[in-house]
C-alpha cells in the first residue's frame, strides 16, 4: 500500500510539472500598472528554471500602505510574462488598490455638536417631567 501511495504522489507531481510547462498567455484585468484598481493577472512566468502558471490578484501588504501589483511584462520578456512589483501608496492601500484621496473622517466639531444637541434635548425632557 505504501508503494502504491508513493507511486501516485510521484505520478501526480510529474503530471503537475508537465501541466505547468504548458505556456499560457498573460492577461491582466486592470490593464497592468493601474495602482488605483485591483486587478487579477494570470498566465505563465519563468522561475527556478521552468515556467509556472498561476493567477493572482493585486493586494495590500502590511500597515505601511504597500501594494503588490501584478502585471504582464512584454517589454523585458518575450514572450510576455506574468510579473509583480511592490509599490508604496502615498495615501495608503485598501482592498488591493492605492487610495486616491485621504479617507474621509468626520470632524470632531460635528460629532461634538451632535452630542451637545442630543444632551440638550434629553435634559429638556428630563426637566420637563419634574
Amino acid at each position: 500500500m505504501k508503494k502504491l501511495s508513493l507511486f501516485l504522489m510521484v505520478a501526480l507531481a510529474f503530471a503537475t510539472t508537465v501541466l505547468a510547462d504548458e505556456w499560457i498567455p498573460c492577461t491582466d484585468s486592470d490593464g497592468g500598472h493601474d495602482y488605483f484598481t485591483q486587478g487579477t493577472t494570470g498566465g505563465s512566468h519563468f522561475a527556478n528554471g521552468g515556467y509556472y502558471n498561476s493567477e493572482d490578484s493585486d493586494y495590500c501588504d502590511g500597515p505601511d500602505g504597500y501594494l503588490i501589483e501584478y502585471f504582464c511584462d512584454g517589454i523585458n520578456f518575450n514572450p510576455e510574462e506574468f510579473r509583480k512589483e511592490i509599490v508604496l501608496c502615498d495615501l495608503g492601500c485598501f482592498e488591493g488598490a492605492c487610495n486616491q484621496k485621504e479617507p474621509e473622517v468626520p470632524e470632531f466639531g460635528l460629532v461634538a455638536a451632535g452630542v451637545a444637541v442630543a444632551g440638550a434635548v434629553a435634559g429638556f425632557f428630563f426637566l420637563r417631567k419634574k
